[in-house]
């Protein structure tokens, strides 16, 4: 049974006598108990009847409020009597837990007052009195304001540049709301100034006493947690600490020594899908060190903002130290256990149940991988034994389409359409057929919408037709085309191939890798097109591309036919359903859910996306812009208003706008004819706005160097 790490925190006479007092202590334990995920044990304020070593001996970790009870002027130094009531039983209590958890090197950590009282416990000085006028102190919140009003005055603070807050916190500045009755004068030895506010006061503080890790803070991160994320930082840098995790200052932005990376990618490294020849001519790869929300950086000191989100992966940006944090409780509690002997693990169950209610529908089981190809190997192994097991054998031939991408194994290659890929390794493999895709910019241009659809769709039956429906198990095909160039089916395409899948007692397989999680503005691409699958592959999304993890969901009707016998299902990979990803995956999806992201791309980021791109579509280089939720691409064309292409190597000019949009800070992938783009869906309408100026001016660079002269012409 999981045990929770338990916090201290010392109640008072106020604490339990007043109102407002009781409130902001409530505070302080839901906090603690929501976001630090830890019991509380509330310490009464009786030092002469409890003993601190007796109570030190039963806690993780000290939370020190200071507040609710006003700290003698006496015991910290102060002239001024001040305003009581006092309550010396409650500092003297603090004073002794502070230093008998120090000596058991366990976490202390302050919040308000607890900062002042944490500095002087441990040797330092206060530098204001108690009756200090608010003209000293600009920030304090007004005389005579309500409890409610003074914790909702904020004000700024600069956080201390690679310190741990700037690390927990995720960020270099913040608003705080913080009422300063007293403030640091002399900092205590071992500790550290983390954040100062713009008058000079410190508002923060670090350090290691003695082996045992010390944080305060000036402001109330448990006043409005639930709403504010640097709040639910701290409380979760508290939880990490409690459970023995050590506060070391930011490494994002680590020195690395990147000739030596590019020398070591040269002789030991093999990327994927590069050629080797070219890397080495190139002097190596481009060594990406650090990325935080929307944007990458690399280590000749760039900034890109990543309009491919990773590799179509990461939905909700990178650099979630909440997802770390998950990593790093399932690692420390299980770190791996398979699922091949009658065994699970809590947040694989857990991980299947939440996928299952996401899709809806008749797709309640979920078999687990760890990519995109992988996944798309166990459709293949499933719908081949499926039919073994309704006694049709000969249903083995899986169809897809041409110019599509289902992964490198060579399964995937196999049922994907990219012919570059086959002539790799004698592919496909026999049993695998293609239709042709639904490109209506390339095979369909100039026709009617509705014709193109109907003659997109019926290839499908024309083959089955051709095959013979009682060799054909399945038919896989991507709701939106990612790797062949984010090719959008046409209106009506996806319901009449379900239609057609139906007729012929055809499985429907929608590989869902890109467009699962939120990318089309829906949960899943075949909610946006109304179809309903009997299998559904995924990854990417399903993680945000923190851990590997790939599932394939699987149809209520498919999983009776394989419980009628009594054999195994002979598949599976070491790392299936890994507790680790399936962890970090369920607080992804989590974070999805509680930041509104899907709602987020249909109603406000895709409109704007399309809308950045309507405009980049007037570009003379433009043959088409087009977008669907948060995946764009843009066709590069020798004449306006035509799908006429430049003479030469295939891709080159969709090529050089790619490398002119990364020259600029902009990250996007060229392929064949166009540039494609799929950014994180926290990306802001900033950044949509960048990626339009950036896509603009690398298109007017290329244009100069495509287009020729009138002087050439002559």
């Amino acid at each position: 049974m999981k045990t929770r790490p338990v916090l201290g925190v010392i109640a008072c006479e106020r604490t339990l006598n007043g109102e407002a007092a009781q409130s902001v202590m409530l505070r302080y334990l839901k906090a603690s108990l929501s976001f630090a995920d830890c019991s509380a044990l509330i310490i009464p304020s009786l030092p002469d009847l409890v003993s601190a070593e007796d109570i030190a001996q039963r806690l993780d970790g000290l939370l020190l409020t200071g507040s609710p009870s006003n700290l003698q002027p006496a015991r910290y130094g102060e002239d001024q009597a001040g305003e009581g009531p006092f309550d010396p039983g409650r500092d003297e209590m603090a004073a002794r837990l502070v230093r008998a958890m120090i000596a058991r090197r366990r976490p202390v950590f302050g919040i308000c007052r607890g900062l002042q009282e944490l500095n002087v416990i441990l040797g330092g000085t206060l530098r204001r009195d108690l009756s200090a006028p608010n003209a000293a102190l600009p920030h304090h919140a007004p005389d005579g304001a309500s409890l409610e009003e003074m914790f909702d005055h904020t004000h700024a603070v600069d956080l201390v540049e690679d310190g741990v807050l700037a690390r927990a916190l995720g960020a270099d500045s913040l608003q705080v709301n913080s009422i300063h009755y007293q403030g640091i004068g002399r900092l205590a030895p071992g500790l550290r100034a983390e954040a100062l506010s713009g008058d000079g006061l410190v508002e923060a503080v670090s350090g290691e006493i003695h082996g045992a890790p010390v944080v305060a803070v000036q402001w109330h991160p448990e006043w409005n947690t639930e709403a504010t994320p640097h709040a639910q930082a701290f409380f979760r840098m508290l939880g990490r600490s409690l459970r023995g995790e050590r506060l070391e200052p930011s490494n994002a932005k680590r020195a690395h020594d990147i000739a030596q990376l590019r020398r070591q990618d040269l002789a030991h490294h093999l990327p994927c899908f590069q050629d080797y020849k070219l890397m080495e001519a190139l002097g190596g790869a481009r060594i990406i060190t650090h990325a935080k929300d929307s944007t990458i950086h690399d280590g000749d000191g760039n900034a890109i903002l990543d309009g491919m989100a990773g590799l179509w992966c990461v939905q909700v940006g990178y650099g979630r130290e909440e997802l770390a944090e998950v990593a790093y409780r399932q690692i420390v509690e299980l770190s791996y256990y398979n699922n091949f002997f009658r065994t699970a693990t809590p947040p694989t169950v857990q991980l299947a149940a939440k996928i299952a209610s996401l899709l809806g529908g008749d797709l309640r089981h979920v078999f687990f991988s760890n990519s995109g190809s992988e996944a798309n190997d166990t459709v293949l192994r499933m719908a081949r034994y499926y039919w073994d097991l309704k006694g049709k054998p000969g249903k083995k031939t899986i169809i897809g389409r041409d110019n599509a991408y289902h992964g490198s194994t060579v399964a995937g290659a196999s049922l994907g359409g990219m012919k570059y890929m086959h002539v790799q390794g004698d592919l496909p493999i026999p049993g695998v057929a293609r239709v042709m895709q639904p490109y209506t910019f390339e095979e369909g241009y100039g026709e009617n919408v509705d014709v193109f659809a109907e003659r997109a769709a019926q290839a499908l039956e024309d083959k089955i037709l051709e095959l013979g429906a009682d060799t054909v198990a399945a038919f896989i095909g991507e709701p939106v085309q990612g790797a062949g160039g984010v090719i959008i089916p046409p209106k009506g395409y996806w319901p009449r191939i379900e239609a057609i899948c139906r007729k012929y007692d055809v499985l429907l397989v929608m590989d869902e890798v890109i467009t699962g999680y939120g990318r089309l503005g829906t949960w899943f691409g075949h909610h946006h097109f109304g179809v309903k699958p009997d299998m559904v592959s995924m990854a990417k999304g399903l993680s945000s591309g923190y851990q590997p993890i790939s599932a394939t969901a699987v149809s209520s009707h498919i999983v009776e036919t394989l419980k009628s016998v009594r054999e195994d299902f002979s598949h599976g990979y070491t790392y299936s359903g890994h507790p680790v990803a399936a962890a970090v995956a369920l607080r992804n999806i989590e974070i999805i859910e509680r930041e509104g992201l899907v709602e987020r791309t249909a109603n406000e980021t895709a409109p704007a996306f399309a809308r950045m791109l309507a405009k980049i579509g007037k570009h003379p280089l433009v043959g088409e812009a087009r977008s669907i939720g948060l995946m764009g691409a843009v066709e590069i064309v020798a004449e306006p208003g035509t799908n006429r292409r430049f003479e030469g190597p295939a891709g080159a000019a969709a090529t050089l706008v790619r490398d002119e949009c990364i020259a600029r800070g902009l990250m996007v992938r060229a392929v064949r004819e166009s540039i494609i783009m799929c950014p994180p869906l926290v990306i802001t309408l900033e950044e949509i706005s960048t990626m339009g100026q950036v896509i603009a001016a690398a298109l007017d660079a290329a244009a100069a160097r495509l287009t020729p002269t009138k002087e050439a012409v002559s």
